[in-house]
């Protein structure tokens, strides 16, 4: 019953989220060809060691 309550939780705060994005975007007028909003997602592309007992290294330097 908790794991469900918070799974659905979760889940609509990702639905917030998502449209808070398009929110956005369209507001931007950040869309593609057939209208869709886009978002711009930036990742550093390194693969972190674990993460208990580190600092949280990447492997790539």
């Amino acid at each position: 019953v908790v794991a469900n309550s918070i799974h659905d939780s979760a889940w609509e705060e990702i639905r917030k989220a998502g449209e808070e994005e398009k929110r956005i975007a369209l507001e931007c007028f950040n869309i593609d060809s057939d209208g869709i909003p886009m978002c711009t997602v930036v990742a550093d592309g390194q693969w972190s060691k674990h993460s208990y007992k580190t600092k949280y290294n990447a492997l790539s330097g």
